[in-house]
């Protein structure tokens, strides 16, 4: 399963509609699209997944940390 935009799902299952699925319900209305391995190419598929991981990463911000640990109730960055 990749999280994609709902546009750049659309488009791989246009392109591709034996490889790549829309999952049910809201989850796939949101991006979420599960990859048949047994039909995809290696490009496709490395494709598929870095627009995951750009969408992902947009979300998170550059250079902001993604380990952090909970103290309590306050989250604070983990010492290096």
């Amino acid at each position: 399963m990749v999280k994609l935009t709902p546009e750049q799902q659309q488009a791989l299952v246009r392109a591709d509609p034996a490889t790549f699925v829309p999952e049910n319900g809201a989850w796939g209305r949101q991006g979420c699209t599960a990859v048949r391995l047994d039909s995809v190419d290696e490009g496709t598929l490395q494709e598929a997944m870095t627009l995951a991981w750009q969408g992902t990463a947009k979300k998170r911000g550059a250079g902001r940390s993604k380990t952090r640990r909970a103290t309590g109730r306050k989250w604070v960055p983990r010492k290096r």
